[in-house]
């Protein structure tokens, strides 16, 4: 489904008005939501500036408690990285970090069970990608169906830069 650049700010405006939904799925959702500590197991935290970035996690996002050490502080890392272009960054409270812990998940769920994220490795179209999640999420749907309602649609990239 191709959709229009005003479905697009429909989309935008709505999760971002109920980006505290967001978290609270997260927090509701964490036996489901930890599945992502299985991405990182057997990864150890063994620089002392990652330890001391992870206190600074632990406190900045407290309702995160569910994650291992490696996978909060990796998931921060990789968002910063992916989503922000930081190499070296600063723990900052951001709501983006919560749609993309969800887009995350969506994309580690689809390859393990070795179905293929149809998109490329883009930053706005995954944002793009969980921002839909949610909004489906948001309508009621369950995360399965929301998952594979957002794979359906396509945009048109102009759409996202501007």
């Amino acid at each position: 489904m191709i959709i229009s650049k005003e479905y697009l700010n429909l989309i935008q405006t709505t999760v971002w008005s109920q980006i505290d939904f967001v978290w609270e799925y997260i927090v509701k959702n964490q036996n489901f939501v930890c599945d992502l500590n299985s991405e990182y197991l057997g990864t150890v935290l063994k620089y002392s500036y990652e330890l001391e970035e992870l206190q600074e996690l632990r406190v900045t996002y407290p309702e995160l408690n569910f994650f291992n050490d490696s996978t909060l502080y990796y998931l921060y890392d990789l968002y910063q990285y992916d989503w922000n272009a930081v190499s070296g960054w600063d723990v900052d409270r951001d709501n983006l970090f919560a749609i993309f812990i969800l887009q995350h998940l969506s994309v580690y769920q689809l390859n393990k069970l070795s179905l293929t994220h149809q998109r490329e490795k883009d930053r706005e179209e995954d944002m793009f990608f969980g921002q839909v999640i949610i909004y489906y999420l948001l309508k009621k749907k369950t995360w399965e169906d929301s998952v594979s309602l957002a794979q359906k649609i396509d945009i048109d990239k102009s759409l996202l830069y501007r």
